[in-house]
Parts: C-alpha cells; sequence; structure tokens
C-alpha cells in the first residue's frame, strides 16, 4: 500500500469520519464547515486545519474540497496536502520581516523604499524626524523632499537604481517640509520581488 494522508493507506481511509482525519481540536471548527456546506452557505473550498497521523501527532494540513455530481448523487471530493513546511517557513518569513522593520524603525538614519513607480511603500521614524512629513503623508505619494529644480536628477537616479545598480554615499541637496535646504548623502539598494 501507499502511505497517504497522516501515514494512512487508502483502504483504511474507508468509511472513516472526517473527524476521524483531523486533531480533536479542530472537531467543533470541521462539524460547523460541514454544517454550512450542507446548508448551502458559502464556505471557502480551500480550508487549513490540523490533521492527525496514525501516531496521533498533529500536523498542518490543507483540504482542497469540491463537489460534483454523478446522476443525481452529489460527491464530495476532497483532497489533503502536509503544508507543516510551508507554514514553518511562511513563520520564519513573518518573524523576520519582523525583526528587519524593527530594525528599520530603530535606525538613526531615515530610510525609505519607494516602489517601481516612484511611490513611498515605507517610511520610517528618522525620516519623519529628518524631513517633517509624516508616515501617512508621504505613503503611496512621490518622495516629498525632491525640490522641482531636482527632479531630473532624481528620475537619473531611479533609472540607474532600476537597473538594478544601487549606489552609496551620493551626495545631494534636498528640503524638509518647511522648506529649507537639507545637504544629504544617500545609498541606494534595488530590492527584487
Amino acid at each position: 500500500y501507499v502511505r497517504l494522508y497522516g501515514g494512512h493507506t487508502a483502504d483504511e481511509f474507508i468509511g472513516r469520519s472526517t473527524l476521524e482525519t483531523v486533531a480533536p481540536s479542530e472537531h467543533s471548527r470541521i462539524r460547523e464547515y460541514i454544517r454550512y456546506r450542507q446548508a448551502g452557505l458559502p464556505v471557502p473550498t480551500v480550508y487549513e486545519t490540523r490533521g492527525i497521523r496514525v501516531d496521533g501527532t498533529e500536523f498542518d494540513v490543507e483540504f482542497r474540497i469540491s463537489t460534483y455530481f454523478l446522476g443525481d448523487q452529489l460527491y464530495t471530493v476532497i483532497s489533503a496536502s502536509d503544508i507543516s513546511e510551508r507554514k514553518r517557513a511562511r513563520e520564519a518569513e513573518r518573524k523576520a520581516s519582523n525583526i528587519l522593520q524593527a530594525l528599520v524603525q530603530a535606525s538613526p538614519l531615515p530610510i525609505l523604499t519607494i516602489d517601481i513607480n516612484g511611490n513611498v511603500t515605507l517610511w520610517n521614524s528618522a525620516a519623519e524626524k529628518t524631513f517633517g512629513w509624516t508616515e501617512a503623508e508621504v505613503l503611496g505619494k512621490p518622495i516629498p523632499y525632491i525640490p522641482e529644480e531636482k527632479l531630473d536628477e532624481h528620475r537619473e537616479m531611479r533609472a540607474f537604481d532600476l537597473k538594478g545598480m544601487g549606489f552609496t554615499g551620493l551626495q545631494v541637496r534636498r528640503r524638509r517640509k518647511d522648506g529649507s535646504p537639507i545637504d544629504l548623502s544617500v545609498s541606494t539598494a534595488p530590492l527584487r520581488d
């Protein structure tokens, strides 16, 4: 036999309740899902829960559920995938993102990111203090500290970055929210994906 879901064989699944394939802590959620589905209410066709293996250990599982009619009989097809590794990777990515966010926000240097269209997607607290604009004022908009007469210079810098070549220590003159000039040493790094 080929071992399938949770170490069970295909024959071991025949006649078993869906509840026997999920962790006891998930039984009430599964019952509710089944009740909604039987009542014809909209329910997700992809469902994440905790499965239970032959040895009783739990694991993260994703069910993909579809239904079809054969004659006038309704059938439900459920495919299951062990997503434990994917969830671990997502959690590690979330933790890394939180650490990076904390470092960016704690930096004494202004840090910002812009998207491919030149709109601000991140503006740390040091940028707020240095330039005077709050994060709420700049998110989703072009960088505000570039004076009109420096727009061509900025476009050239962006074109350079968009080719995948960052730069370090470029000396530029920009302006604060109150209009006063500020001399900066700018470093960039293109981010992909």
